[in-house]
């Protein structure tokens, strides 16, 4: 942990842990600075369960959003991609860029896993098995900060369930949470 105390606050810089025990610990030495301290400055993940930590939850939050993402180079970005699951069956995603229509177009991942291999497909009208999003969506849901099956429950994306059900298995379930400064 990264703090320091100054005119009544307690501003911790950078806070890592590897354990529940570390975070408690952790936790209850910045509560044990409480007469050097009146208030404490952390940032931490959007929904991180710091709240269940607090004897009183009902603290200030704030939410800042702060870093954004694009994938620049969409077939590039998903064959790098750390998917979490080895699996057999294929998933499409139809991808739609605006911004750069190079990155647009319909791809099939197959061999998903350690070496996914990328296919770019032609779009054909009979097509109906693929997921469609925007660029936007692809990054949110590849970057950990919303799942396909929240996306797509929103009507933020389109697909069969199965293809949806697929996306949601190999895409792991981490936090996007970046506390560096530019």
């Amino acid at each position: 942990m990264l703090y320091n105390v100054k005119e009544g606050r307690l501003s911790v810089h950078e806070l890592g842990f590897t354990t529940l025990r570390a975070k408690q610990l952790l936790l209850q030495f910045i509560a044990n600075h409480d007469s050097m301290a009146e208030t404490v400055d952390m940032t931490v993940p959007e929904n991180d369960n710091l709240p269940l930590f607090v004897d009183e939850p009902r603290f200030e939050q704030e939410i800042n959003p702060y870093f954004m993402a694009r994938i620049v180079n969409v077939p590039a970005f998903l064959k790098a991609y750390p998917f979490a699951d080895e699996m057999a069956e294929s998933v499409t995603l139809h991808v739609e860029d605006a911004f750069l229509p190079e990155n647009s177009g319909t791809y099939q991942l197959s061999q998903i896993g350690s070496d996914t291999k990328v296919t770019s497909m032609q779009p054909t009208v009979e097509q109906t098995s693929s997921i469609d999003c925007s660029i936007q969506q692809l990054t949110t849901m590849l970057m950990g900060y919303k799942r396909p099956a929240e996306l797509y429950a929103a009507g933020l994306i389109r697909g069969e369930s199965e293809q949806i059900e697929r996306l949601e298995r190999v895409i792991p379930r981490r936090q996007t949470f970046s506390p560096d400064f530019f």
